[in-house]
Parts: C-alpha cells; sequence; structure tokens
C-alpha cells in the first residue's frame, strides 16, 4: 500500500526508524517509549560480564544510536 500526501490524514502514522511520525507526533509517549527501550537496552549491557571498557562500547554502539535519532524530533 502506498500512501501519498494527498490522503495521509492526521489520524495515520508511519514508524521510521522506531518512532511514529504523523503530523503531530505525540512527543510524550514517544519520549516515554525511548526511554522504556534505552533503560531495557542498558541494563543488557550492564548485566553481561564484559570487562568495563567493552560496557562502555557496548553502550556506545547498543544503547545511545537508540536515542541518537530522536534528539532533533522528540521534544
Amino acid at each position: 500500500m502506498t500512501m501519498t500526501l494527498k490522503n495521509w490524514t492526521r489520524e495515520k502514522h508511519i514508524k521510521y526508524l522506531g518512532i511514529e511520525e504523523s503530523f503531530d507526533i505525540q512527543h510524550k509517549t514517544e519520549k516515554e517509549k525511548l526511554k522504556k527501550e534505552y533503560l531495557r537496552r542498558l541494563r543488557l549491557v550492564l548485566g553481561t560480564e564484559l570487562s568495563a571498557k567493552n560496557k562502555i562500547q557496548a553502550i556506545g554502539s547498543l544503547a545511545v544510536p537508540l536515542l541518537r535519532y530522536s534528539f532533533g524530533i522528540v521534544n
């Protein structure tokens, strides 16, 4: 199904890189979802038996990119 801007109403939304986007982004709910997923990934990394150096690298490659995309979009 292709969606053009002509038939894209305010109720419809798309999901791009994990963030639901529409004419008006639900900032509060998206921020809560991002926070939950970030903390889940952080706990996952911190629960491993990696060395401190490798934990920092894992956080930088697994948890931080989740938030990086949202910085300019979600208030």
